[in-house]
């Protein structure tokens, strides 16, 4: 029992170590997952229309073909020399635009939330006086 424990642990950090992996494995829950709503769909729904499980399954479909191909393009990248350090930029400039996007995001909402109060203030201020003039 405990050498299985032990090439257990063995397995799950050489496995989990690199990213690579972990997108692999990943890729693979998701085949499985989605093989077993498949089958069991299969298995107990008379009908494909109108069904949740497939569409669901669909999803997951696309989820996995989307890894895959970042999985085939990351190995393209890894076997050209010099193409490392451009992919290794790329992801940076990639975190670089997204927490600005979301700061962006964060601006817009503050923004439209105070405008969206003030309004509403006003609107009702104005609603009070012209109820004030009808009487």
């Amino acid at each position: 029992m405990l050498s299985c424990a032990l090439i257990f642990s063995f397995a799950a950090s050489f496995k989990f170590s690199d990213r690579w992996n972990i997108l692999d494995s990943i890729t693979l829950v998701i085949y499985l997952i989605t093989f077993l709503l498949r089958m069991l769909t299969w298995a107990t729904a008379a009908s494909v229309t109108n069904n949740r499980a497939l569409v669901i399954a669909g999803y997951l479909y696309g989820l996995n073909t989307m890894f895959l191909t970042l999985r085939a393009f990351g190995h393209v990248m890894e076997t050209i020399q010099g193409i490392g350090t451009i992919q290794i930029a790329l992801f940076q400039i990639i975190g670089d635009i997204a927490t600005i996007f979301w700061q962006f995001v964060a601006t817009i909402l503050a923004f439209s939330i105070a405008i969206t109060k003030v309004y509403m203030a006003e609107k009702s201020y104005i609603a009070q006086e012209s109820y004030k003039d009808n009487l």
